[in-house]
């Protein structure tokens, strides 16, 4: 047995059996490297990753490679999902070595963990063009053996490549982003949006939920192509393969251009961010296909995702048997479910070739009934999902008996931020209760558990929070219960909200212009981290503007406000150069470009129905641009009101609306009608 048995990671208890001396990151192994002067084997992945599975059976449970590894090298093994800026660095590393990057990252470090050689998946005999992992490991450690100076030198050159990379830089622009160049950035995107399959580019095609909540935010200020590019997006993307029809939630990612045959596993980040794209989808258009889909996402994260304690697991693997899909698809006699299911009264509703869509077998999914391309978002004819309820109710039966794929139920706080704000927004959205009860579950459980000693931890599991917390944990989870905070006004929300901002800016102080990625002092990193690019997931950086936004409307604290524009100023040159990888900052942008409206409903608790009303009234529709808090005015209420709540009554015993703008607040509002036609109002549905 290896060093890996007390570790909490899943990926990393995935490999305590294997032959390979793994040690997790840390102070062990590194003096090891340093004292016996071996070169680190460093291999990085994560629980759902299918390669990493392919690598670790073939090659680390060899017992031929694992002699070569103990012997030459001292082998470290990290979860890219806990250490996101080990994962950064050492990518950056193998991205300039290589020209491409990946998992499973291989990669080959001196004792001062300076990278100097590196690749992906390598096989254990060569194919795909790769030499075998067992001749790599030879060469490697003859030259290290024997040019080992050449070696130090290449390292350091690397290293100082990885540093400037790293390094911040202002803009050459020094202006700021205007609304109108912002909006030529939305139009720019859709120059190369494939109108035929949805999205952007050929085969694999990843979901690219922030750049559709960009264009659906860039919809309520100019043409309403860009809404229909982003409707068109979510449609195509629900009627494909990649949504599993039977028990909610996307698969990761197509290996196709028409969404069809995905890449199995499923991740939490995806299914909260693509959850909120349908909720404002529905907000938008009231198409019920929208609703359906976004109540189908979240209830597969309630149904899968979800620990007793509240917390929701990372990811559900691709495989099962030892085979990829398997659990998803369907053969023609499970299809037919012993004439339980008349697959003909269907036929019309589902995609079901002769040649089946992946070796013969089927995935379950939609067949269109309509090109929307030719249609306006608002024409388009709603696609009900309810009516095929008796298919998937027992398909879903016949899948309960099959194996089903492992789940990584590290708790990552990050992704549960970006949940956590899905849920209540499908619950005000919706008017589903079930849904903000089990956010502030969530809420309680994150606040209790991976915020300790007045620090928050990155990952928990099995009782204990794991790996120091990043800037993306503070300014995420910030943005969440914030989120929260303007459901149920709640202040122990906004007081942790406060504490996390108020941490984030003093932790992650780089003395320059940005925030750095670790908290001041991490030791062990060859280079701070910036984390400044939009992935799979907001960049840390990304998410603390949009902290900042938040709490400077609801604390009245413009100087919040203007960090967040120093920032874009900043970041207005790599921005306006790839405008794809920055679309949480370009939310970001767009509403600081435009006069977001403050907006208070105040109600005292015998007008408390008719005011549920309300709040129900404005969820149905879509504002991007709004915050809106509801309070219920308590007689005699003492508690410690945020800013935006200061000074303001019910009026005449009713609901009353005041709104703010730019600093200057309107005459308030305090009819029905007077209320439900100011929401109706700035309605994307009437702005042609």
């Amino acid at each position: 047995m290896n060093h890996l048995q007390d570790q909490t990671s899943p990926y990393l208890l995935q490999h305590v059996q294997n032959p390979v001396d793994w040690y997790p990151w840390g102070e062990e192994a590194i003096q090891r490297s340093r004292l016996e002067n071996k070169p680190i084997f460093l291999s990085i992945g994560y629980a759902a990753c299918h390669w990493c599975h392919v690598m670790a059976h073939e090659s680390f449970e060899n017992p031929l490679i694992a002699e070569q590894l103990n012997s030459d090298f001292i082998c470290i093994k990290i979860d890219r999902e806990e250490r996101p800026d080990l994962d950064q660095i050492y990518m950056t590393a193998v991205i300039a070595l290589t020209g491409q990057g990946g998992w499973p990252l291989s990669a080959f470090l001196t004792p001062q963990l300076k990278p100097f050689y590196g690749g992906t998946y390598f096989p254990p005999i060569a194919r795909y063009g790769l030499p075998s992992f067992a001749e790599l490991l030879e060469n490697i450690s003859r030259v290290w053996q024997n040019q080992q100076e050449k070696v130090l030198e290449s390292a350091d050159h690397l290293t100082q490549q990885i540093q400037e990379h790293y390094s911040q830089s202002n803009s050459t622009t020094s202006e700021k982003l205007t609304k109108s160049a912002i909006l030529d950035i939305a139009e720019k995107m859709l120059i190369s949006y494939d109108w035929a399959d949805g999205g952007w580019g050929n085969a694999p095609k990843f979901p690219a939920a922030m750049t559709i909540d960009f264009l659906l935010q860039a919809g309520k200020y100019e043409h309403t192509r860009f809404t229909d590019a982003a409707v068109h997006y979510l449609h195509s993307l629900s009627m494909g393969g990649i949504f599993d029809l039977v028990d909610g939630g996307f698969h990761r990612y197509s290996t196709d251009k028409t969404w069809t045959v995905p890449h199995f596993e499923k991740m939490l980040y995806d299914n909260a961010q693509l959850a909120r794209n349908y909720i404002h989808a529905y907000q938008l258009t009231h198409n019920p296909h929208f609703r359906q889909v976004a109540e189908k996402t979240i209830d597969y994260i309630l149904n899968h995702l979800t620990s007793p304690e509240g917390g929701f697991y990372s990811s559900q693997d691709a495989d099962s048997d030892g085979t990829e899909g398997t659990y998803y698809l369907w053969s023609v006699d499970e299809l037919q479910a012993s004439q339980e299911i008349d697959l003909q009264k269907y036929q019309s509703n589902l995609d079901l070739p002769n040649r089946g869509h992946l070796d013969g077998q089927y995935l379950l999914k939609l067949s269109p009934q309509e090109k929307p391309q030719d249609l306006a978002y608002q024409d388009w004819i709603p696609y009900s999902i309810e009516i095929l309820e008796p298919v998937l109710n027992r398909l879903s039966a016949i899948r309960k008996t099959r194996t089903p794929p492992a789940t990584d139920d590290k708790i990552i706080l990050s992704w549960n931020a970006l949940a956590l704000g899905a849920l209540v927004e499908a619950g005000l959205a919706f008017d589903r209760e079930d849904y903000l009860h089990a956010a502030r579950q969530n809420a309680e459980f994150l606040h209790q558990n991976l915020y300790r000693d007045g620090f928050l931890h990155h990952t928990w599991r099995d009782g204990k929070g794991n790996q120091i917390g990043f800037l993306e944990d503070y300014a995420g989870f910030a943005i969440a219960l914030l989120t929260l905070y303007q459901a149920d006004s709640q202040s122990k929300w906004l007081t942790l909200a406060e504490d996390l901002i108020s941490k984030m800016l003093t932790e992650f102080d780089s003395n320059g212009v940005f925030l750095f990625s670790n908290r001041k002092g991490e030791e062990n990193l060859i280079s701070p981290v910036l984390d400044l690019q939009d992935m799979v997931t907001p960049s840390g950086m990304a998410l603390a503007a949009h902290a900042l936004l938040l709490i400077s409307a609801i604390q009245e604290k413009p100087e919040f406000s203007q960090q967040t524009e120093k920032w874009l100023v900043n970041m207005a040159d790599s921005i306006n150069q790839h405008p794809a990888a920055y679309a949480y900052w370009l939310q970001a942008a767009l509403l600081l470009s435009t006069s977001w409206k403050n907006c208070v409903l105040v109600y005292p608790p015998e007008s408390r129905q008719q005011a549920m009303s309300l709040i129900h009234s404005y969820y149905l529709t879509y504002h991007p641009d709004w915050l809106f808090i509801p309070y219920e005015v308590q007689p005699g209420d003492d508690s410690q009101l945020a800013d935006i709540l200061q000074d303001k009554l019910p009026q005449n015993g009713q609901p009353t609306l005041y709104v703010c703008e730019n600093h200057t607040c309107q005459s308030p509002l305090y009819t029905n009608k007077e209320i439900l036609d100011f929401f109706s109002k700035p309605s994307l549905n009437q702005m042609k």
